[in-house]
């Protein structure tokens, strides 16, 4: 019986050190929300876009992006960024816990649009990458860019 019980332990004891927790990106999903209304809900895949027109943005416009995954953390801080294809940051949004809706104000990308008219209007690539990250030491996620937004 002794012997039975010892094996046992030393099966759970192997089997455990082989077992390695780690999260699936096929889990991880967000939502993009445009005022109030839902546009989009997805799984992270592969890069989708998101088009706006330039012409219909109004000053009280926003995004609301939600981020969620199979591990979430309650405490950390979430953050959103959009960059140019420069990997300039034109704006950014955070917020307290994975999941928690974080909210961009269209009208400071447009101003950060004035602020380099040219670069808009030069460039062929209209694309503006919306990347998420936590600061979480537990996290191994790094950035993860959610979706290009088209200014057209």
């Amino acid at each position: 019986m002794l012997n039975k019980i010892f094996f046992l332990l030393l099966y759970f004891i192997c089997l455990s050190s082989f077992a390695e927790a780690d999260t699936l990106d096929f889990l991880d999903y967000w939502r993009i929300s445009y005022n109030k209304n839902l546009i989009r809900e997805t799984y992270i895949i592969e890069v989708q876009e998101i088009s706006i027109k330039i012409k219909d943005i109004k000053p009280t416009d926003s995004l609301v992006i939600e981020y969620f995954r199979d591990t979430p953390c309650h405490k950390c801080e979430c953050y959103v960024f959009i960059e140019d294809k420069e990997k300039r940051t034109i704006t950014k949004g955070e917020s307290t816990g994975t999941g928690t809706p974080i909210k961009i104000s269209l009208s400071k990308i447009l101003f950060a649009l004035w602020k380099t008219p040219q670069y808009h209007l030069k460039s062929k690539e209209q694309y503006y990458k919306i990347i998420y990250t936590e600061n979480n030491k537990y996290w191994r996620g790094g950035k993860k860019i959610l979706f290009n937004l088209k200014l057209e």
